[in-house]
């Protein structure tokens, strides 16, 4: 065999020899089919552009994190080297950055002192858990005007007027950036009627109305907001029952003997973190059923909001054939100016009287 045959023969061998080995090496990490079923056994699949959730339980590394999202969510640890930059930022565990963290909003009631509900741009501070809470507001006053707007019942009808002249009865809208003081006065109760007791041999009064209690809070700030007013009504008065009222119960409403309570005075609805309620006076009562004087009115109390002013009780009523008798249903005077209770009725003297309306006065600069 010539050299150049040989040469030959030695190459074919040599590449065949390449050739099986390679082979031997790309098959080698086939073990066989996968024990489990789908997708037990396989790869993981590849952080993909689709749609569908994806869950990572290892470490993540990346150079950067661009969120385009309004929600990023972490159940574990989440390293930031730089900035962070999201609407929304769910962290289930702790959170570090090597840079700031600047946090515009929380999910938490603002302040006490701002008197706002809802989210509140202002300062962040830890708590001694680690838990983020907001500080006290930073309020500045930016108000370029001063005013008073006040509120009350005219001819049964709600009206406003002051600063912002004839604007909406029924409701205030914050002037920007001004502190601004609500002062809400609750209506008093109605007079209770008077009537003859044929047992007792004489005439007894009802009871005095009790006065509406009286709220004031200065609010450092509160955005621009519009809020509603209502203001209280003043309690009907009881009508005098001059037949026999021994045995007699109580009646309420039109030609009632009893008054009827004063209705509350409010700024804001119920629930409203800015909510000042005044609570209204109750009724004067007619005597009934063996009773010798008309039941007094309570003062109203235990409203909402702001420093409180609970309004006097009435007076109980009468009983006219006791000479040495003290109390003459008198209703209990205004509270801080409105809010009276009315007086209570005498048969053949005089009749109950209403009670006074509620008022609101909000005054800003």
């Amino acid at each position: 065999m010539s050299i150049k045959k040989q040469l030959t023969q030695i190459i074919k061998i040599a590449t065949l020899g390449i050739l099986i080995s390679g082979g031997i090496a790309i098959a080698a990490p086939w073990q066989g089919a996968p024990a489990g079923g789908f997708p037990n056994g396989n790869i993981h699949a590849p952080v993909n552009v689709s749609m569908n959730d994806q869950t990572k339980t290892g470490n993540l590394g990346v150079s950067t994190v661009a969120v385009n999202w309004n929600k990023f969510s972490t159940k574990g640890n989440l390293a930031v080297s730089g900035d962070i930059d999201s609407n929304i930022a769910q962290f289930g565990n702790n959170l570090h950055s090597g840079n700031n963290i600047q946090v515009l909003s929380l999910s938490q009631d603002a302040p006490e002192n701002s008197g706002y509900a809802g989210l509140w741009n202002a300062k962040v501070c830890a708590k001694e858990d680690g838990t983020l809470v907001l500080c006290e507001a930073v309020v500045t006053n930016t108000c370029t005007s001063t005013g008073t707007q006040m509120y009350d019942i005219v001819g049964g009808v709600q009206k406003t007027s002051g600063t912002l002249g004839t604007a909406n009865p029924n409701s205030f809208t914050v002037p920007n950036g001004c502190k601004i003081t609500v002062k809400t006065w609750a209506a008093g109760g109605g007079g209770g009627g008077g009537c003859t007791v044929v047992a007792y041999g004489g005439t007894t009064g009802g009871g005095g109305g009790g006065a509406g209690e009286y709220r004031e809070k200065t609010f450092p700030y509160l955005p621009n907001l519009t809020i509603p007013v209502s203001v209280g009504v003043g309690g009907a008065k009881g009508a005098n029952n001059l037949t026999d009222c021994s045995a007699t119960a109580c009646t309420w409403g039109g030609g009632g003997t009893c008054g009827m309570p004063g209705t509350n005075s409010s700024f804001g609805n119920d629930g409203d973190k800015y909510q000042i309620k005044a609570i209204g006076g109750s009724f004067g009562v007619q005597p009934y059923a063996g009773y010798t004087w008309g039941g007094a009115g309570a003062g109203g109390s235990g409203g909402v909001g702001g420093n409180s002013y609970p309004g006097a009780p009435g007076d109980p009523g009468r009983y006219w054939g006791y000479p040495t008798a003290t109390k003459d249903g008198a209703g209990a005077p205004a509270n801080n100016g409105y809010g009276a209770g009315g007086q209570g009725g005498i048969n053949n003297i005089r009749n109950a009287a209403g009670g006074g309306n509620g008022h609101i006065e909000i005054s800003w600069q």
